[in-house]
């Protein structure tokens, strides 16, 4: 389910929507604060958890210098950097001239044991794992972690418990 079909409306108020939550989700970026436990539990599901490789989309502003120096590929619609280093560093900003903080958008270990997704223009983190691994992260407290159905679609409408949000802003 999307953030937007709970709350019914597609715009998240800076402040929260009381009753509901405080804060919205941060978009495009995995917080150091969720991302160091979800490193070290993923750092046991891997051989190589020294070695991880980390793609930062090229279309955001302010990178690194060592980001703007770094190679790059390219999948379907963006660009990114191409970064190496353990699965720890990946609490890391990729944006230090900001108190907004920018994490890589995928990230994966050498052996190819998981991959993690965080999608730019949408509040979720994605992660594909083996069973084993999946069930280590749902057990996690410190992270709100769902196992979805991989045919399950990310767009705003692909929500199919709630209703399709209104336009607008909520009442109040």
């Amino acid at each position: 389910m999307q953030l937007s079909g709970l709350t019914g409306f597609y715009h998240y108020l800076g402040d929260g929507q009381r009753g509901v939550y405080d804060w919205p989700p941060s978009e495009g970026s995995l917080l150091p604060e969720e991302a160091a436990p979800l490193a070290s539990t993923l750092a046991r599901h891997t051989a190589t958890p020294s070695v991880c490789w980390f793609a930062v989309w090229d279309g955001f502003g302010a990178t690194r210098e060592d980001l703007q120096n770094a190679p790059t590929f390219a999948l379907p619609h963006r660009r990114y950097f191409l970064l190496r280093g353990s699965v720890g560093e990946v609490t890391e900003t990729t944006n230090p001239l900001s108190t907004w903080h920018q994490s890589a958008n995928l990230w994966w270990p050498d052996d190819h044991a998981w991959c993690v997704a965080t999608e730019i223009d949408i509040n979720t983190t994605y992660i594909a794992c083996a069973e084993a691994c999946s069930d280590d992260i749902l057990g996690m407290r410190e992270l709100e972690a769902f196992e979805i159905n991989p045919a399950t679609g990310i767009a705003w409408a692909s929500d199919l418990v709630n209703p399709e949000p209104q336009y607008g802003l909520p009442p109040g």
